[in-house]
This record gives structure tokens, sequence and C-alpha cells, in this order.
């Protein structure tokens, strides 16, 4: 009888870790959204950067204010 209060403070101890090891996990992430990916992005194989905005749309402007 002895040996099963052990084991039970055991699987409590181990449920208890477990459970402390997902909410840290699971703490301070950020939910990524449109809003991330709003602004000027410079692509590795274009020369002009790409502006992408929160209504879905972009466009490929120069630094002068020209609309490709």
């Amino acid at each position: 009888m002895k040996a099963l209060g052990n084991h039970s403070k055991l699987v409590l101890t181990l449920l208890f870790a477990a459970i402390l090891i997902l909410f840290y996990a699971g703490s301070g992430r950020e939910v990524i959204t449109e809003k991330n990916f709003v602004g000027k992005w410079k692509s590795s194989k274009l020369e002009t950067p790409i502006y992408l905005y929160a209504t879905g749309e972009w466009e490929i402007k120069t630094e002068d204010g020209i609309v490709l």
C-alpha cells in the first residue's frame, strides 16, 4: 500500500511538471497577423522595394514615389 502512495506522488509530480512546461512554452508567443507584414519590404531579387498594405494590396514603388 505504501508503494502505491509513492507511485501516485511520482505520477502527480510528473503531471504537474508537464503542465508547468506546457504553460511556460505557450506563453510569450506573438500571434502573427496581417499587421506583421505591412510595410516596406526589400526583395533579394529586386532593387525596388515592395510596399505591402493592410488591405492586402501591394505595389512596387521607387524611392522617388514612382509606382512600377
